[in-house]
């Protein structure tokens, strides 16, 4: 089993939505079953397709799309992990991370004296 996880963004301004989007995909040569996937900071995951026999079996070679959004307020790592059991009980997994970056952003300050109180220069 394999995962991969692409943030819709890599770097973002504090309180904005991001899109994960999760793809796990059947490397192996076996049926797997209860395929289980969790973020430790993103829910719900949602199942966006790809089960085209609708029987819940990650088949050899096929795969499942998820989708979760959150809004992020300060540097966010978050890691995923998926995991499925083989015919024979095997628990197989993997995990992805990603990283959303909320730089931090200066504005300037520009102050404007008070009229009448500037500096006057001659030429």
């Amino acid at each position: 089993i394999a995962l991969s996880k692409t943030p819709s963004a890599t770097a973002v301004i504090s309180g904005t939505p991001v899109l994960y989007t999760f793809v796990v995909t059947n490397v192996g040569e076996s049926v797997l079953g209860t395929v289980q996937l969790v973020d430790n900071k993103c829910s719900p995951l949602n199942f966006a397709g790809g089960d085209p026999q609708t029987d819940n079996l990650l088949n050899p070679g096929e795969v499942w799309t998820y989708l979760c959004t959150s809004v992020i307020y300060s540097d966010t790592l978050n890691i995923a992990t998926v995991n499925g059991v083989d015919p024979f009980g095997t628990v197989v997994s993997d995990t992805a991370e990603a990283f959303v970056d909320v730089p931090i952003i200066y504005f300037p300050i520009i102050i404007v004296p008070p009229p009448g109180t500037a500096e006057r220069h001659s030429e």
